[in-house]
């Protein structure tokens, strides 16, 4: 081989070993990488507390809407001289993480209520309250340490409810239908047996 062949093969070795040697990443790549994903992790662990947040207030929301529908349904299956304005539980209820009756001091407990049957409600376009329809305020808390808790409106989150007397809140026959008696049907004629 001449020496200009020797100087080529000697250079394309060279230029060989050099690619083979390119491999891998640089320090200031490996650094720029790092960078950007450090800020996108602390980005992310930025937003974690929010996330958790709103998680444990939509828990708590979701809680209240089942308490708040135990309560009304308690008020509404009572006789209905039994919720006159101004009836108060005969104690706080107590309820768990998810807004179920537990029995009063239960360690289960995480919320109580409290529910007053207040003045009757009103109607939209009425100008006087409806005799068949009362609301019920019911002040509830997770705050259950603290004595006094449903008393300091600091401490306490207030729903409404509104019941309704269905027995009585039916239309009155007409002045020409026949009376029905019980265990007849409107018709008039007697069921079978």
């Amino acid at each position: 081989m001449s020496r200009k062949q020797k100087a080529r093969s000697m250079g394309q070795g060279a230029a060989r070993c050099r690619c083979e040697a390119r491999g891998g990443f640089s320090l200031a790549e490996v650094l720029i990488a790092l960078a950007i994903t450090s800020f996108a992790l602390l980005a992310l662990i930025g937003v974690l507390p929010e996330g958790l947040r709103s998680l444990q207030n939509a828990q708590r929301q979701e809680a209240e809407a089942r308490i708040l529908q135990n309560v009304a349904a308690r008020h509404q299956m009572r006789p209905w001289d039994e919720s006159s304005v101004g009836t108060q539980e005969e104690g706080d209820l107590e309820f768990d993480a998810n807004g179920a009756p537990v029995q009063s001091g239960s360690k289960d407990a995480v919320y109580r209520a409290r529910a007053e049957v207040l003045d009757a409600a009103t109607l939209p376009n009425e100008n006087t309250a409806s005799p068949f329809m009362r609301r019920v305020r019911i002040r509830i808390t997770n705050q259950l340490q603290m004595p006094g808790a449903l008393e300091n409106p600091t401490h306490f989150r207030e729903k409404w409810a509104t019941i309704v007397n269905l027995d009585k809140a039916a239309p009155a026959p007409a002045a020409d239908a026949p009376a029905e008696t019980p265990g007849t049907p409107a018709t008039g004629t007697a069921p079978n047996p």
